[in-house]
């Protein structure tokens, strides 16, 4: 292993790990968030409902996310993510 390869594998270990705390703080703030304003703006009924399914959606998105970015290979693009 030559010393561009290794840096290489470290610019792509220090991406993922980015981006995972990232994603985790990501969570954390929402989690917070609707914390703050379940206990200021207390819900009923159909709005109630609505809330958790749009909770639900949420969460099944964020772990489709987790998995893909985890799990699923990598593909190289020719073109910079938008964030760079």
């Amino acid at each position: 292993m030559n010393l561009d390869e290794l840096w290489e594998w470290l610019g792509f270990i220090s991406k993922l790990i980015l981006e995972c705390v990232c994603i985790a703080a990501w969570i954390v703030m929402t989690w917070w968030l609707h914390g703050y304003l379940a206990q200021t703006f207390p819900l009923h009924g159909i709005p109630e409902l609505m809330l958790d399914a749009l909770e639900i959606i949420f969460y099944l998105a964020t772990l489709y996310h987790l998995i893909k970015l985890l799990f699923l290979p990598r593909k190289k693009h020719q073109n910079p993510n938008w964030w760079r």
